[in-house]
């Protein structure tokens, strides 16, 4: 059986962040629940509407955040940078804050929304007008969003074509802040 509780930081020199519950088991989804800014009570009630019989879930955690509570087919990940939790997986659960999304979306891993504040309502619009995710409103209805999410396979090709795309934005961008920004540094200019 795997561990349940993966730390992703410490002593050792760092190494990718492997997800233990993906190798060789049989289920249909890998789900991460990224969503820190849940109360506890809030987060567990997500992993029990997803449930434990079809999938494989990963709870992002910082060191400081209570452990949900353990169950088969589910692990904590302490630590670890969400794009290193998001590789591999079929769906994130995220608060909807930007950073989450994007960091799904330039994954290529469609999103369940559950937003608490009104910047998060605005990123949950913006995902379900652009048809890479589901807004929920409340715990309960992350489990029925998850599966909707994970069985639309023209959703995972709309997020996976504007993953394309947002690479090679970054791209761009990173051409442009070392033929830009770099002689306005030598120069004093801003």
């Amino acid at each position: 059986m795997p561990p349940r509780h993966v730390p992703c930081t410490g002593e050792t020199p760092r190494r990718r962040w492997q997800n233990p519950l993906t190798d060789g088991r049989d289920f249909r989804w890998d789900v991460l629940v990224a969503v820190p800014d849940q109360p506890p009570g809030t987060r567990d009630a997500v992993l029990r509407s997803i449930g434990t019989r079809e999938a494989n879930t990963v709870v992002h955690l910082a060191a400081h955040d209570r452990a949900p509570a353990r169950g088969p087919n589910l692990i904590h990940a302490v630590g670890c940078p969400l794009p290193d939790l998001l590789d591999g997986m079929d769906v994130a659960v995220v608060s909807g804050d930007a950073l989450s999304v994007h960091l799904a979306v330039r994954s290529g891993v469609p999103v369940v929304v559950l937003p608490t504040t009104a910047a998060q309502e605005a990123v949950a619009r913006v995902v379900a007008s652009a048809g890479v995710g589901v807004v929920v409103r409340s715990a309960t209805e992350v489990g029925p969003a998850v599966r909707e999410v994970a069985m639309d396979p023209a959703r995972r090709r709309r997020v996976r074509s504007l993953a394309r795309r947002t690479a090679d934005v970054d791209v761009l961008l990173r051409m442009l802040a070392t033929t830009v920004i770099r002689p306005l540094r030598r120069t004093g200019d801003r």
